[in-house]
């Protein structure tokens, strides 16, 4: 229901009219929920490119909500996505959580501001750090969204990756790579710069992760780097402590509003769907042999519910917190189980690639059903990040070449 960003990679930009928000009136949306609540449903989906695209409904909408739930008892859980920038409005936090918001997707892609600036993803270049523990010290769930191979991304960009998942306790998540989506100003650059990768749709090698872009990051170093990721990402340790982390970030908090304790992530209504579906249900069952396969697995999970326990006795309704992350944690280990190299198909630039030609290649031109001067506005984010970027390479190309004869000469004296 649009977005007033532009950011680079980004398909609801380019959608007619997608830059502005089109939300359904207050008033029929309360109207839904309690008809859905009269026929029992206490889980809602607020659909939406970003919930808070449009401050001024948001408030509105929220107001609403939390009118409608003092004046009929209701008890409710609502998932919903948004920007990082929620983190400048604590009332309207704490109003969300009061209404019953409760998991969050937002986009924070990557934990490198030149990385963010390149593709345009401004409302991100300032702390993600302190963003990301303002909104879960309300007790949010954020489900983060991270992307890898950034023109502008370094040879630390996994390990810095872990390590902001550990320090900001965020317990979601599904890191991809970057991909370019036909349609988008990304697209069109990488095609421009004959960065696009046009698949052949009869290969059927094995692939679990593959994309459309030839990176300028090494392509070995890439699958390498992802698969040694998401070895450590899945292991127990990682993940209990990314869930104690958040833990401790709630229990620090003087902002956490507790929720109703159903809907998304409530391990009642949970397990109420899983065993009614045989689908469903042979899912949960390969969960719980994940769990039971390693010892250190369970044992995580059995240390990570205790922990979940004492802190609920200040705390009330982190059974949801703990769910959550037990089911993305097993999500991703079944996604992953057994990921090797070969299962990870990337490429890189020629050698004899053109790195000048990137500071050239920003979409200053493409403003695709977008206000004209506020796409060039941030399509300059990009320019001046791959310029930088491409001085950079060109000041490591220079120093490597004067190096390499006072390194001969070395050799070469007796």
């Amino acid at each position: 229901r649009g977005c007033p960003f532009l950011c680079e990679f980004c398909d609801i930009r380019v959608l007619p009219g997608n830059n502005r928000s089109h939300n359904k009136d207050v008033g029929l949306i309360i109207e839904e929920l309690d008809a859905y609540f009269s026929l029992g449903v206490t889980q809602f989906q607020f659909a939406c490119d970003n919930f808070i695209g449009d401050i001024v409904w948001a408030r509105k909408c929220v107001d609403a909500i939390i009118a409608w739930k003092r004046k009929t008892g209701a008890r409710i859980s609502i998932f919903t996505w948004l920007t990082i920038n929620l983190y400048k409005m604590p009332d309207l936090m704490a109003n969300m959580r009061e209404a019953g918001f409760s998991i969050l997707f937002i986009g924070i892609e990557s934990v490198n501001r030149n990385s963010l600036l390149e593709t345009a993803k401004v409302q991100n270049s300032g702390s993600l750090k302190s963003a990301v523990l303002a909104i879960q010290s309300h007790g949010f769930i954020i489900a983060p969204g991270f992307i890898f191979g950034f023109d502008s991304d370094t040879e630390t960009m996994f390990d810095d990756t872990l390590e902001f998942l550990i320090e900001t306790g965020t317990i979601g998540g599904d890191p991809s790579f970057l991909t370019a989506l036909p349609g988008t100003p990304l697209f069109a650059r990488m095609r421009r710069t004959g960065r696009l990768v046009e698949r052949d749709n009869t290969v059927t090698t094995r692939e679990k992760v593959t994309t459309n872009i030839r990176y300028l990051q090494d392509s070995e170093f890439l699958a390498t780097g992802f698969v040694r990721f998401m070895k450590v990402y899945t292991s127990p340790k990682f993940q209990l402590a990314r869930f104690r982390r958040h833990l401790e970030i709630i229990s620090q908090s003087e902002n956490f509003v507790p929720n109703d304790g159903v809907g998304y992530g409530s391990p009642r209504e949970y397990l109420k769907l899983q065993l009614k579906d045989p689908v469903n249900r042979k899912y949960f069952l390969a969960r719980i042999g994940y769990l039971l396969y390693r010892p250190t697995n369970f044992i995580a999970a059995l240390r990570g519910w205790w922990l979940m326990k004492r802190y609920s006795r200040r705390f009330p309704g982190l059974g949801i917190n703990f769910n959550y992350w037990v089911y993305v944690w097993t999500n991703m280990g079944l996604k992953y189980w057994g990921l090797r190299r070969e299962d990870v198909s990337l490429r890189s630039v020629d050698a004899d690639f053109d790195f000048s030609s990137l500071a050239d290649s920003a979409p200053v031109d493409l403003k695709p059903n977008a206000d004209g001067p506020k796409a060039a506005h941030q399509a300059r984010y990009t320019d001046r990040a791959l310029k930088a970027l491409v001085a950079g390479r060109l000041d490591q190309t220079n120093v490597e070449k004067e190096a390499q004869p006072a390194n001969h000469e070395s050799r070469s004296d007796p």
